[in-house]
């Protein structure tokens, strides 16, 4: 951003000759503070990268490429991925053709802007996780890394058994973060429905870690993933975070439509047990006793635009009072049409997933807010570029 303000000191030369009413150096006009947007293209991108067992090799970053994202549907989510090229320039990362940099070894990514006084500018954390592969090209004495975040960690780990101990969403998904020794996950209203939620069942089939996740946060609708510093971050899918970045036509390179998001208006959860007699006389949710399987739909919504039918069976909802405000709520949630764009735009290396932008484009003639759902960037010496996915608002709660 650019800010300044409308008085100016009028000096010989200027084109004005001193009046009775006009002293030389005095400032004259008003005092209105403007901002105006700046092309971010015109600020030089900085890379900062930090590999294990190697320290920093800022110095070798060639490029940047990092891929973020939710879903737009209830279902289970992707983990980020990213690439890092690296120029051998001080001979330590190849040796016979190899690269010194193995699997698994851990790497963060920052990115910014340089800034007079800082050494390596205005740098905020983009990606942390491991390398999955690592890649030399010895013509051109290259390593590129194929990275993933810690949810390809999860992936590969896998439990089953007794997990009475660990019957909450807190629980259990910092239990299984602490057996790959990543710090605990962050809940957006940590004390509420994570911590009071208990599972009806806690006795599990061999699963990974992520997909234990995904279910364990079924149930209090939350979403999950992994943030540029590696933590696990785990929030509402009715909440985002206002970032105040409008998007004008000035700042836009391209923007388009890309489809539908999920919509539910019919949601079926299978329990496998019938409903007790206490059902029986439940008012509003067409359930009864001896059923084994709950639907909610929404007629509203299927008369507007057709039946979209969700089936979700999962092992940790394992009880009627589990599955009940599930259902309810994934129909509450998406009974509606909300759309997903793609935006390109300059690099805006502070924005994060479930940040909350604003697209005022007349020449697309598209308005409103909406919600930061993937993140694509690449980042190189001269160049920080973004594609920004974004999902509208159109829930209603």
């Amino acid at each position: 951003m650019e800010t300044g303000n409308l008085l100016r000191g009028w000096t010989l030369g200027d084109g004005f000759y001193l009046r009775d009413w006009m002293v030389l150096g005095a400032e004259i006009g008003r005092w209105e503070t403007f901002v105006s947007n700046v092309n971010r293209a015109r600020r030089t991108p900085v890379v900062a990268a930090f590999v294990e067992n190697i320290g920093s090799v800022t110095a070798s970053v060639k490029n940047v490429s990092i891929n973020r994202q939710i879903k737009d549907s209830i279902h289970e989510p992707l983990n980020g991925r990213g690439t890092i090229t690296l120029e051998d320039v001080d001979g330590i990362l190849i040796t016979n053709g190899r690269s010194v940099i193995r699997r698994n070894d851990k790497v963060r990514i920052w990115t910014g802007f340089s800034h007079p006084g800082f050494r390596h500018g205005d740098l905020i954390p983009r990606f942390t996780g491991v390398v999955q592969e690592p890649t030399v090209n010895t013509a051109t004495r290259e390593v590129t890394l194929s990275l993933q975040d810690y949810g390809y960690l999860m992936k590969q780990a896998q439990t089953s058994g007794d997990f009475s101990d660990y019957n909450t969403p807190v629980l259990l998904i910092n239990e299984l973060l602490s057996r790959l020794n990543l710090g605990a996950a962050t809940f957006e209203n940590e004390t509420g429905l994570p911590t009071t939620f208990e599972f009806g069942n806690t006795t599990l089939s061999r699963r990974n870690y992520w997909a234990i996740t995904h279910g364990a946060l079924l149930g209090i609708r939350y979403i999950f993933y992994f943030d540029g510093e590696g933590g696990l971050q785990c929030k509402r899918r009715d909440n985002s975070s206002e970032s105040q970045e409008v998007f004008r036509d000035r700042d836009i390179k391209g923007l388009q439509h890309i489809r539908m998001a999920e919509l539910i208006n019919e949601k079926s959860v299978d329990l496998g047990t019938a409903a007790p007699v206490t059902w029986s006389a439940t008012v509003g949710d067409s359930l009864r006793w001896g059923q084994a399987t709950y639907t909610k739909h929404n007629k509203a919504s299927q008369a507007l635009y057709g039946v979209s039918a969700d089936y979700e069976a999962e092992e940790l909802l394992a009880s009627w009072d589990n599955i009940l405000p599930f259902g309810r709520d994934s129909v509450k949630w998406a009974k509606y049409p909300r759309q997903v764009y793609e935006l390109r735009c300059a690099g805006h290396p502070y924005l994060e997933i479930m940040d909350k932008v604003r697209i005022d484009s007349d020449v697309q003639n598209v308005h409103g807010q909406m919600t930061v759902i993937g993140i694509d960037e690449y980042v190189s010496g001269s160049s920080d570029s973004q594609t920004l996915t974004l999902l509208t608002h159109r829930e209603l709660f």
